[in-house]
């Protein structure tokens, strides 16, 4: 179920930036909380694999991704608990990136 939420407020972030989609930093707000920032990442196309590689990355082919917002940093252990209600992390450190979570 908390990890539900969690899934729901990365979506509702998502819809949020697609509909403010000129705005290259919008703000993640959660009960009137700002913990950070999402930031636009322009689309665009670009060549992955390669020949040299492991079997898994050849042959090298165009991607194409559509423009997106991602956090500009980890989620933090402040925002993963006033979400989820708890910190599973082994270090509690109020504030620092999310760690060792299963």
């Amino acid at each position: 179920m908390k990890s539900l939420l969690l899934a729901l407020l990365i979506i509702m972030g998502s819809i949020n930036c697609y509909c403010q989609e000129s705005s290259d930093k919008i703000p993640i707000a959660f009960d009137g909380k700002t913990y950070g920032y999402m930031i636009r990442v322009p689309g665009g196309t670009f060549t992955m694999g390669s020949n040299d590689g492991d079997d898994d990355e050849k042959p090298p082919h165009s991607v194409s991704v559509s423009t997106f917002y991602i956090g500009e940093t980890e989620v933090t252990q402040e925002l993963w608990k006033d979400v989820m209600g708890d910190n599973p992390s082994w270090f509690d450190y109020y504030g620092l990136r999310l760690a060792l979570v299963p």
